[in-house]
């Protein structure tokens, strides 16, 4: 699992002074609580979680929900999956969070996204 060492990484973020008690912080506090949850399926259902409330707090909806079986729904647009010869074995498809992610710490430091 490589999401905990990038939780590691950025853990401490919450608490620099431009951010501490900010909305901002909150929200990296509980990613990095999803980054470091036991397993993929229980990082999985804490992100989704996540989700869930960030898009309530914006009055919309959540875009996916994890079943209690473990079923995803996806309530949005896909596209396919690319062929798996055309990318880096256990490369990441989905093209939001992880960049999303990243873009947020990188403004922390004060680089461009």
């Amino acid at each position: 699992m490589r999401l905990p060492q990038a939780a590691k990484a950025v853990a401490e973020y919450p608490n620099l002074p431009a951010i501490k008690g900010t909305a901002a912080a909150a929200r990296l506090r509980q990613l990095v609580a999803a980054a470091n949850a036991g397993s993929l399926d229980d990082q999985m259902r804490a992100l989704a979680i996540y989700h869930s409330r960030v898009m309530q707090s914006r009055g919309q909806v959540s875009w996916l929900n994890v079943g209690s079986d473990g079923t995803i729904k996806v309530h949005a647009r896909t596209v396919s999956l690319p062929k798996p010869e055309s990318r880096p074995p256990g490369s990441w498809h989905n093209n939001y969070y992880l960049p999303q992610f990243r873009n947020f710490v990188n403004g922390l430091r004060g680089a461009g996204a």
